[in-house]
């Protein structure tokens, strides 16, 4: 402090905010008797030390000592008498037994620690292995003052693996072993090692390791990635196997040599003399095959074109698009010239000019390799011939004056052909200029055969499996795509739970609808009827009754009637008279009054009505069709009295039509009928004429069902 007062004052805070916490701090000296007297301290000791003390000096920690009269601080050193040539540790010991914190006395402690320093201690580990075992060693070389001296540190021994391991591999896992030892030491020891070696006989290994791991199988990959990671390539060496001090541990001569003064426990005799007399390194270099994986070089030409294909869909617009550029650079060259530009539409000659072009770059891109052979040229001035794995070998390709790869056929030299007949363009199949020229030609052809487009084509291109590539490029044409579109059919949807009522009497589940009118003559006049159509939606049965007028009365009575001889529904279903594609108009405008009545009429606790969907008549179906198996019956003009009889007659048709298929050689079985449920058989309620197989009704002719189609004479208004 820079004065007593200042002194006391630090030495009392310090003293108050240790108090708060539970220290007491006492013990402390001063070079002023006045601060020691205000502090309370005792003035009696003339030294004290800055650290603690444990009993004498010669156990105390630190060294540095304060005398508090004189204020100057002094050192203690207790040196020890050692043998002529001092150990490593025993020079580190005196001098590091002088703690000097502050650098008082630095001039002549370097002086010992340049003496630890010009003491050379070295770690040599040697490697061996035998088809039955491999093993380390490691030894210490200390060379001081001129003498050397090696001590054994360590040894390490493994029995080989049972599984059948080739030398190299046995000699690599050594070599393993020898960096796990090495790390090892090295962590443990405190003793400053100046230099390494790790010495092998194995210049298989030393190729290993020297070499670019990853150019090996796994095996050796991995284990030399570990020991590089453990050891430093340049700390390993060679060494002749007799010179291999962990040789005695591989391979037994004449048994183990226990002698202290053994190669194993002194080290092999080049480690007690200079490094001049060391194993020399071999001259020739590590390089090894051995485990070495087969690398493959790859090479793929990639040649960017100066035209974007994709960008075009029409191959006159990619030839005229061209043959401008073309126009463009010549009229370049002929202002360079100093001549005249040309202008106005395309000539044939740009034209053709434009096609050479396109068809050449399209060639360089795909066959480049094939085009740079046949533009070199041998010693004799012919070209160079393609290799026999080429693409375009057996089509005996050239090059034209324009640079354009064609075949040369047998043809060539018939002068009555045209050139490109004779020796067509070759053109590669999967490319946008090929397909563009096909599109062309289908189009020219006004989207026509495709033989005749594949025989346009052969006149002039060279186009391999030109039928499968004419094929793929005739589908993306839109107009064909469209001409030729189907719609696709729906999916059938599931049956309606009604049409699925299992177990449940006939015409539990109904069907309403009407069709007409029809024509019915009354004494000399003719009058209008029509029919109501009752359709079971589980057996199919059908029960028709006589309506004659469309008004909500005449259709009350008629469900009454209904009711009465067939019992009540649970569920009826009709249209909404929007989908009544034969009936009149009289017909479509009544039955919309009538169809609120009918069903405020008929919906009770055990009855419900349904209507369908308007414009759905799909979900009709299952009573439309019933009407047209009615209609067929009639083709003339009956009497009332005769109309009622056709029609419970025709009732009696339909419900008899089979419902399954029956093969016609099962001849003991007969098909399920809705009689069947109705009647308990299939038999109607007529016998038929065996003369005509008809049913004869006055004037009125009931016709088969199996040979009457269509409904005859029946109005249309």
């Amino acid at each position: 402090m820079d004065s007593e007062e200042e002194a006391i004052r630090r030495a009392k805070e310090v003293t108050f905010v240790h108090s708060r916490g539970g220290f007491i701090i006492r013990g402390r000296m001063s070079n002023s008797e006045k601060v020691l007297q205000k502090l309370g301290e005792s003035t009696s000791a003339e030294a004290k030390e800055l650290s603690k003390e444990i009993g004498n000096f010669s156990e105390r920690v630190l060294g540095v000592l304060w005398m508090p009269r004189v204020d100057a601080f002094t050192y203690s050193a207790n040196f020890v008498t050692v043998p002529e040539w001092p150990t490593k540790r025993e020079l580190l010991k005196t001098v590091m037994s002088l703690y000097d914190p502050l650098g008082f006395l630095s001039h002549f402690t370097v002086h010992g620690t340049i003496l630890i320093k010009q003491k050379n201690l070295q770690l040599h580990i040697f490697v061996d292995t035998s088809m039955a075992a491999f093993a380390c060693v490691a030894y210490l070389r200390a060379e001081v003052a001129g003498q050397i001296q090696c001590a054994l540190v360590t040894g390490k021994a493994k029995v080989a693996p049972l599984k059948l391991m080739s030398v190299p591999r046995l000699e690599l896992q050594a070599a393993v072993l020898g960096s796990r030892l090495v790390e090892s030491i090295c962590s443990t020891h405190t003793l400053p090692i100046t230099k390494r070696f790790i010495w092998t006989d194995s210049k298989t290994v030393l190729g290993w390791i020297n070499s670019d791991q990853r150019s090996y199988r796994q095996f050796v990959a991995f284990r030399t990635g570990e020991i590089l990671e453990k050891t430093k390539a340049n700390e390993w060496h060679w060494v002749p196997s007799d010179s291999n001090a962990s040789d005695d541990a591989t391979k037994w001569k004449r048994g183990p040599n226990l002698c202290p003064e053994g190669r194993w426990f002194g080290g092999p005799d080049f480690l007690h003399l200079s490094e001049e007399y060391w194993p020399s390194i071999p001259e020739e270099k590590y390089d090894t095959t051995e485990e070495q994986q087969s690398s493959m070089v790859m090479h793929h030409y990639i040649i960017d074109s100066v035209f974007d294909w994709e960008r075009f869909s029409n191959w006159n617009r990619l030839t005229r698009t061209v043959g401008f550029v073309v126009r463009y650079l010549g009229n370049l060259r002929e202002i360079a010239r100093q001549l005249p530009t040309t202008k106005g539409p395309l000539s044939q000659a740009e034209l053709a000019k434009a096609e050479a072009w396109i068809f050449h770059s399209t060639q360089k891109e795909i066959f480049a390799k094939e085009v740079t052979m046949l533009s070199t040229v041998d010693t004799t001035g012919k070209s160079v011939r393609l290799d026999s794995d080429s693409k375009l070998f057996k089509l005996s390709p050239f090059l034209n004056n324009n640079g354009v790869l064609r075949v040369e056929t047998r043809i060539s030299l018939a002068a009555f052909a045209l050139y490109d007949t004779r020796n067509p363009i070759i053109l590669p199949r999967y490319h946008r200029v090929t397909k563009l020229i096909i599109l062309w030609y289908h189009q020219k052809l006004l989207h026509g055969n495709m033989e005749t487009v594949i025989n346009e084509l052969r006149h002039r291109f060279h186009i391999s499996n030109l039928r499968t590539v004419v094929r793929g490029a005739v589908k993306e044409c839109l107009q064909c795509r469209v001409s030729k579109a189907v719609p696709s059919v729906p999916r059938m949807s599931p049956l309606p739970a009604a049409r699925l009522g299992a177990f449940f009497r006939p015409f539990t589940f109904l069907g309403l609808d009407y069709f007409g009118t029809m024509t019915v003559r009354v004494g000399r006049s003719i009058v209008k009827r029509w029919v109501a159509l009752f359709t079971c939606l589980s057996i199919r049965a059908v029960h028709l009754e006589v309506v004659h007028s469309l008004s909500t009365e005449s259709c009350m009575m008629a469900v009454r009637r209904f009711v009465a001889r067939r019992g009540s529904s649970s569920e009826i279903y009709s249209d909404n008279a929007t989908n009544f594609l034969g009936a009149s108009n009289e017909l479509r405008n009544e039955i919309r009054s009538i169809n609120g009545n009918i069903a405020e009429t008929f919906t009770t606790s055990n009855t419900k009505w349904l209507f369908i969907p308007p414009a759905s008549p799909h979900m009709g179906g299952a009573w439309e069709r019933m009407e047209r198996s009615v209609k067929v019956a009639f083709y003339a003009i009956p009497t009332e009295e005769t109309f009622g009889t056709v029609l419970v007659e025709a009732e009696s048709i339909v419900n008899s039509r089979p419902l399954t298929l029956v093969p016609s050689n099962e001849e003991n079985q007969e098909a399920l009928t809705p009689n069947h449920f109705l009647l308990m058989n299939s038999n109607g309620a007529f016998e038929n004429d065996r003369r005509s197989g008809c049913c004869m009704y006055g004037g009125f002719i009931l016709a088969p069902m199996d040979t009457r189609i269509f409904a005859h004479n029946i109005p249309k208004d």
